[in-house]
């Protein structure tokens, strides 16, 4: 080729390039050539990563495509390629110094390099350091009735917190020291929180501390990894004054709501992974003017040799079990989270005791592989629910060797929120000491928002019909269950077992080795008029929708989805109005004493 001709070829190659440059700006051309210099240096590398906390790939379906991406600062792997944006971050990039983040690659685990530790301590990087809490003690005159000592307290608490690297140790010595709600903490890694003390959350409804939207949590920890709350002494508390200030002054303002948590653990502010390696032992919280203890989207902890209480009064009978239960929503020990270790623990509350709790956000984080065991607990009852979000997946659960002193609910699973599944769930070896106030079995609706009138006081106060209405799966086992009765009122016997589906959705329920105890073991169950309750007897047949599978010890009768009844008759309870008059209407009759309703 002559140089002519070569020199026509080159030129017919660079005029289109030049003409496309010569249009785009300075700016412009720069972004071009560094994104180009980046495709080309990182397209064909290994990436190495590390998966975030209780996360998973395999969550989503295996055609799934993930692509790298930005997340604020962190270089991440996630379902969407645009920075930022919808979640979750599912992995960390690793990437080597002063290499760029290869935004909108597409992620294929089988040619990355995993990376498996998240956040490794290495002893002898840093020497560890024993920090004391020297915060003002209550002289035991003033009772922490004054403001100023809290928000001091509470201001060097949050200081030490910051101050706690890989390896340290946070000291409460004994003591009663006035604190303010929001104390807080982000990303601790790798210490201990040792309370030896007690802390004491003292404010009432106005001077406890608020933000821009609610009341601040009392002790808030965002983001941990290996973090122990451990008291050496054994004598560690956190409490509140809920009995006092709280409980009875916010029913007075029309609710069982107000304040917020007393011990919060939650997931990273900013890159949204969970707390992990968590370890909670020998402390005691009481008397907070909301959920006691919520560790929401965590995964490997460990609670341990633990006292939640509402102190208000000593469990003796169904009165105390009324007057503790106007301490609405004080839940006891409230976790989203997987491979969850809870034994050891003694609760006496106003709410679920022990509760599987869910939110759907995305991450594919669900509550799985728990074991609940060797524990005591008297309130609303060890808890499956609410997952609010929908679509949340509850499995492989067990609670067993539990005994419940005149408990308000025995085992309470409330799911009906559209998609949720519970399967693989095992109580076993529950013991239900004294009667009940309601129900030592309940399954079905969510008494918190249902629309057809299942509140928390149905039916022994709140008249009305309760059903479900969602497609929620529920898969759950019952193998030894000691139900003591008369459970309910005198003249308003409740029934042993409330299970509540629908046409879509009928509960699964395998019963075995049910016993019966209290002083009406020998009276047979019969089929009640108006069931739950009866004046007289026990009903078979509070059972709606559903597919029990019995062994023989608990002769459980279940209606038909079809039965319904006729215009004029009394609207029953169990199920609603929708499902349960043959015209799906009704209206409001004082003669219909049970659910107030008379199908038109």
């Amino acid at each position: 080729m002559s140089f002519r001709t070569l020199l026509f070829v080159l030129l017919a190659i660079i005029r289109p390039v030049s003409a496309l440059a010569s249009s785009l700006s300075l700016g412009e051309r720069r972004s071009a050539f560094l994104r180009s210099a980046e495709q080309s240096v990182t397209a064909t590398d290994a990436i190495t990563y590390t998966m975030l906390p209780g996360q998973s790939f395999k969550s989503y379906p295996g055609n799934t495509t993930w692509h790298i991406s930005s997340w604020g600062a962190e270089c991440v792997v996630k379902l969407d390629p645009k920075p930022d944006g919808a979640c979750c971050p599912y992995a960390v990039v690793r990437l080597a110094s002063g290499a760029k983040c290869p935004v909108g690659r597409v992620f294929k685990a089988a040619d990355a390099i995993l990376a498996k530790d998240w956040l490794p301590y290495t002893p002898g990087l840093t020497t560890p350091t024993v920090h004391v809490f020297n915060g003002t003690k209550d002289s035991g005159l003033l009772k922490c009735n004054d403001d100023a000592t809290p928000i001091e307290n509470t201001r060097l608490m949050n200081s030490i917190l910051t101050q706690l690297a890989p390896g340290d140790t946070l000291v409460v010595p004994p003591g009663v020291y006035c604190m303010g709600a929001g104390v807080i903490a982000y990303r601790l890694r790798h210490v201990v929180v040792d309370i030896n003390g007690e802390l004491y959350f003292s404010q009432g409804m106005k001077e406890w501390p608020k933000n821009a939207n609610d009341y601040l949590i009392a002790m808030n920890f965002f983001g941990l990894t290996n973090v122990t709350f451990t008291s050496t002494t054994r004598k560690g508390l956190v409490k509140a004054s809920g009995c006092t200030k709280w409980y009875a002054e916010r029913l007075a303002h029309g609710g069982g709501e107000g304040g917020n948590t007393l011990f919060h653990i939650g997931p990273d502010v900013n890159l949204t992974y969970a707390s992990s390696e968590i370890l909670i032992e020998h402390l005691s919280f009481e008397d907070g003017p909301d959920w006691q203890t919520y560790l929401e989207k965590i995964t490997n902890v460990v609670v341990r040799h633990v006292s939640v209480k509402i102190t208000c009064l000593p469990v003796i009978g169904t009165v105390t079990e009324i007057i503790n239960a106007l301490a609405l929503n004080t839940d006891g020990i409230d976790v989203w989270g997987s491979n969850v270790h809870i034994h050891d623990v003694d609760i006496v509350n106003g709410d679920d005791c022990i509760c599987v709790k869910g939110n759907a956000d995305g991450s594919g984080i669900m509550s799985e592989n728990w074991l609940v065991e060797n524990s005591s607990a008297t309130g609303e009852g060890l808890s499956i629910g609410t997952m609010w979000s929908g679509n949340f997946t509850t499995r492989n659960v067990t609670f067993r060797n539990i005994e419940m002193p005149h408990t308000r609910k025995g085992i309470y699973i409330k799911v009906d929120t559209e998609g949720n599944v519970v399967e693989d769930v095992l109580y076993q070896n529950i013991t239900l000491l004294g009667s009940t106030l309601q129900f030592p079995v309940m399954i079905g609706p969510i008494h918190q928002f249902t629309d057809q009138r299942c509140a928390w006081s149905w039916p022994w106060i709140e008249t009305g019909t309760c059903g479900t209405f969602s497609n929620a799966r529920v898969n759950v086992s019952i193998d030894g269950l000691h139900i003591s009765r008369p459970n309910g009122f005198p003249s308003s016997n409740m029934a042993d077992m409330v299970i509540i589906g629908n046409n879509i959705s009928r509960p699964t329920v395998r019963l075995a080795n049910i016993k019966i105890d209290g002083l009406f073991k020998d009276k047979g169950l019969k089929t009640c008029d108006d069931p739950p309750t009866t004046a007289i007897g026990y009903c078979d047949n509070a059972c709606y929708s559903a597919n029990v599978i019995t062994d023989g010890s608990y002769p459980i009768k279940c209606t038909a989805y079809s039965t319904t009844v006729e215009s004029g008759k009394c609207a029953p309870r169990v199920g609603a109005v929708a499902q349960r008059c043959a015209s799906g209407k009704a209206e409001k009759d004082v003669l219909c004493t049970g659910s107030g309703l008379k199908c038109t």
